[in-house]
């Protein structure tokens, strides 16, 4: 059963691609939850919205590249540490994901 998880996919670690295909209605769920980070974000202020794009931005730049155990910059890897405590866990607690 082949499934449309485009929008999902882009923040998947490159061969987890086959749960989404074995697990029913995944895309849907992951699609809603991207949507209520993103309204969530749409309503903060300025500041946290742009704090927010950089900071997604680099995840997706240097993110499973540390994750991965590859060779990454001290200066990516302290940005990458600042806004995982900062960003992305307090979304990830704000979405009852933590």
């Amino acid at each position: 059963m082949a499934t449309n998880h485009f929008a999902v996919k882009q923040y998947v670690r490159p061969g987890m691609e086959r749960a989404f295909d074995t697990f029913p209605l995944s895309t849907r769920i992951f699609e809603n939850l991207l949507t209520a980070a993103m309204i969530r974000i749409e309503d903060a202020s300025a500041i946290k919205r742009k704090l927010f794009s950089y900071c997604m931005d680099h995840a997706k730049e240097y993110g499973l590249k540390t994750l991965d155990g590859e060779q990454v910059p001290l200066g990516a890897r302290l940005i990458y540490a600042l806004s995982n405590n900062c960003v992305h866990a307090a979304l990830t607690n704000a979405l009852g994901l933590s």
